[in-house]
C-alpha cells in the first residue's frame, strides 16, 4: 500500500453473540440438573433436615383412615344381613325365654295305704282280714299305737315268764293301749305262745271261742300286733304273739 493513499472510514467487526448465549444457557441447565441430583441424593442418604426454630408452625400431614368399599362379586346367594350390635344391657331371663303355659297336673289315683309294722304283723293282719271277709266284716288296719302296746306286752311276758292279760304291775290291756296313745272306746286282746308262725297263732285263736269272737267282731276297726321270738316256759317252743284290737 502506498503511503499517500487517503485513509478511509474505520469499520468495526461484528462479533457473533447468539452462539455464546446458547452455550451459557446449556451450561446453566447442566448446573441446575447437577444441583438437583445432589440434593436428592443427600435427602435419600439420611442427611439431617432442617429443624424449624421454636415458634415456627409447620403444617402436619393429615392422615385419613377409611374402610375400602366392598367389591361386588356376582353371587347367586342373597346378601347376608348385617349383624346387630351387641347390647351392653343386662339380659334377664324373662326377656329371653317365653313363659311356658302352665299345665295342671293330672290327678293320680290314691294308692291303698301300705300296712305298717313288721313282717309278722302284716302276716297276722292278712290272715285275720281273710277270716273277717268270710264273716262279712270290714278289714282291719294296723295302728302304730296298738302296735306299741302289743309289742311291749309280748316282750314283757317273755322277759318275766308269765302268760297273762294283765301285767305284773297291775295294768290291764286297756291301760297299756291308752298309755301307748290309743284313744278308742273299745279294746280287746289275744295271746298265743309256742309257735314262730303267724298262721299257727291265728289258727289257735280261731279255735278258741273268746279269741275267735274278738277277731270276728265287726265293730273293731284297728289292729296291733306284737311278736317276741323268746320262750315263756321251758316246755313251750319259742315264739310269743299278742294281738290288740280297738275301735
Amino acid at each position: 500500500m502506498d503511503c499517500d493513499e487517503e485513509p478511509g472510514p474505520v469499520r468495526r467487526k461484528r462479533v457473533a453473540t447468539a452462539p455464546l448465549i446458547g452455550a451459557l444457557v446449556v451450561i446453566g441447565l447442566v448446573l441446575v440438573g447437577a444441583w438437583s441430583v445432589a440434593r436428592g441424593s443427600r435427602e435419600s442418604t439420611g442427611f439431617p433436615r432442617r429443624v424449624p426454630p421454636a415458634g415456627e408452625v409447620t403444617a402436619q400431614p393429615v392422615v385419613l383412615r377409611s374402610t375400602p368399599a366392598p367389591t361386588s362379586t356376582p353371587d347367586a346367594s342373597p346378601p347376608t344381613p348385617p349383624t346387630p350390635p351387641r347390647s351392653r344391657q343386662p339380659v334377664s331371663r324373662s326377656s329371653v325365654l317365653r313363659p311356658r303355659p302352665t299345665q295342671l297336673p293330672r290327678p293320680t289315683p290314691t294308692p291303698p295305704p301300705t300296712p305298717s309294722g313288721s313282717a309278722e304283723a302284716r302276716e297276722v293282719l292278712r290272715l285275720t282280714n281273710t277270716e273277717r271277709a268270710t264273716a262279712g266284716c270290714r278289714p282291719l288296719r294296723l295302728t302304730s299305737a296298738l302296735d306299741r302296746a302289743a309289742q311291749g306286752h309280748a316282750s314283757d311276758i317273755v322277759e318275766h315268764h308269765y302268760f297273762e292279760y294283765d301285767s305284773e304291775d297291775g295294768r290291764t290291756p286297756a291301760d297299756r293301749m291308752r298309755a301307748a296313745g290309743f284313744a278308742g272306746d273299745s279294746t280287746a286282746e289275744n295271746l298265743a305262745a309256742g309257735s314262730r308262725a303267724a298262721a299257727d297263732a291265728v289258727d289257735a285263736w280261731m279255735s278258741n271261742g273268746v279269741d275267735r269272737g274278738n277277731l270276728l267282731n265287726c265293730s273293731f276297726t284297728t289292729l296291733g300286733v306284737g311278736y317276741d321270738s323268746g320262750r315263756i316256759r321251758s316246755r313251750w317252743d319259742n315264739g310269743t304273739w299278742v294281738v290288740d284290737l280297738g275301735r
